[in-house]
C-alpha cells in the first residue's frame, strides 16, 4: 500500500466535503426549496403586474421567470455532475489507498459512536 499524498488527501477532503454537502442538501430538498422561493416570488409579481395591467412588468417577469429557471436548471446539472465526479474520485483514492483514508476513518468512528449511542438508549 503507498502512503498517501498530499495532494491526493487535500483532493480527497474536498470531494468528500462537497459529496456530504450535496448530499445532504438534497436530501433535505433545501435547494430546489431556494429555487422555487424566488421563483414563486417572481409569478406573483408576474401575477400582479397582469392584475394591474402592466405589460412591460409582466413581460419582464414572465423572461425573467424562464431565464431563472434555466439557470437553475443548469446549475442543478453542475451539481449533479460535480457529484458524480467527487464520487467516482473517492472510489479511486479508496481502490489506491485502500482503508486508512482519513475520511473513512472518520466515517467508522461516527458509525461506532451511532451504535454506541443506539445501543444506550435500548438498554434503557
Amino acid at each position: 500500500m503507498t502512503p498517501l499524498t498530499p495532494q491526493d488527501e487535500t483532493a480527497g477532503m474536498l470531494a468528500y466535503e462537497q459529496a456530504q454537502a450535496f448530499a445532504s442538501v438534497r436530501s433535505h430538498g433545501r435547494l430546489l426549496a431556494a429555487h422555487l422561493g424566488f421563483l414563486l416570488a417572481l409569478i406573483a409579481l408576474c401575477g400582479a403586474a397582469w392584475r394591474w395591467g402592466n405589460g412591460e412588468i409582466f413581460l419582464f417577469c414572465v423572461m425573467g421567470s424562464l431565464l431563472f429557471m434555466g439557470a437553475a436548471l443548469e446549475h442543478r446539472r453542475r451539481l449533479v455532475a460535480r457529484h458524480a465526479r467527487n464520487l467516482q474520485l473517492l472510489a479511486e483514492l479508496e481502490a489506491r489507498y485502500g482503508e486508512d483514508l482519513p475520511w473513512l476513518r472518520v466515517e467508522r468512528h461516527l458509525a461506532a459512536m451511532a451504535a454506541l449511542e443506539a445501543e444506550g438508549r435500548s438498554g434503557v
